[in-house]
């Protein structure tokens, strides 16, 4: 459900923007200005040493993943000091969350159980990001976690993401009991809440409506009254599908890149193009083949 996805991201971020704008709690030149320490600077504000910040993610995955530990553990100090610069930037919630994961998989390395656990309590204190709100947080580590038997260190770390997953509350609720309750459980990323599943019964309804009132317009030119509203769902799901694809990517960049004024109007402008038009677009074409085929026929 890309496009489901998407939506959220723009409602968090609608949501959020403002509560980003600044951290009191720390000393930030210039933050209610427009300066590298706000949220989302602009590409003009955006300094050697925040891109830094931006890119210490890809350098310590890498790292992690060609089995560098001692690298990707000196990345990691780093990436959380620049965190502690950047506090009210959209990045610092996936800085503490994303590197603390990974200490707690080379904590795992070393057979450290109790060192890993400790991590993953340390992920859970995360404040949250566009990304982790929506698409929530990675929970392998949690998962193994608890098969070792750290149900505790699970459940804090449940109820620290709780603030910020977006719609997961009552999921996360429910692992919390059957954890509690000595039940098998496996954590899911990717299990659809409430919120979720509305937003997927409403762009699920907006083609079918789009062909049918199409299908009722063109319904007297058709040979075959079925073939047309079949292949324009198939069109239609399927330009949603690629929007969605497509959409994902871009709107990660442009969370990095533009600045915060336009950022907002800019997604939603581009999401809806995706959720409204494409469909619309496709079903309209669809229309007008099935419609010039059909004069020749009746002519």
């Amino acid at each position: 459900m890309p496009i489901i996805r998407i939506l959220l991201i723009i409602i968090i971020f609608i949501c959020q923007a403002q509560v980003y704008a600044c951290d009191d709690t720390v000393v930030q030149p210039d933050c209610e200005k427009k300066s590298e320490f706000t949220w989302n600077p602009s590409s003009n504000n955006v300094t050697t040493k925040l891109n830094r910040f931006y890119d210490m993610e890809d350098l310590i995955n890498s790292a992690y993943e060609d089995g560098s530990y001692d690298k990707a553990t000196t990345l990691i100090t780093e990436y959380l000091e620049l965190a502690s610069t950047y506090r009210s930037n959209w990045n610092y919630g996936n800085a503490v969350h994303n590197s603390n994961q990974i200490l707690g998989f080379i904590a795992l390395e070393k057979n450290d159980v109790a060192g890993a656990a400790n991590y993953l309590v340390e992920a859970g204190k995360s404040t949250g990001s566009p990304q982790l709100d929506s698409f929530g947080p990675n929970l392998d580590l949690a998962n193994e976690l608890l098969s070792l038997g750290e149900s505790d260190a699970v459940v804090s770390y449940l109820q620290g993401i709780r603030k910020f997953w977006d719609g997961k509350e009552s999921i996360i609720d429910d692992w919390v009991l059957k954890i509690n309750a000595s039940e098998e459980v496996q954590l899911n990323q990717y299990q659809p809440g409430l919120f979720e599943m509305v937003l997927y019964g409403l762009s699920l309804a907006w083609p079918i409506i789009l062909v049918l009132g199409f299908w009722f317009k063109i319904k007297p030119h058709l040979s075959n009254n079925w073939s047309f509203p079949v292949v324009a769902a198939l069109s239609a799901f399927g330009a949603m599908s690629i929007g969605g694809i497509l959409i994902g990517p871009i709107v990660m960049a442009l969370i990095e890149v533009v600045s915060e004024d336009i950022l907002g109007p800019l997604i939603i402008g581009i999401s809806v193009l995706v959720q409204v038009g494409a469909p619309f677009l496709a079903i309209y074409l669809v229309a007008q083949f099935f419609k010039n085929r059909a004069v020749p026929e009746n002519g």
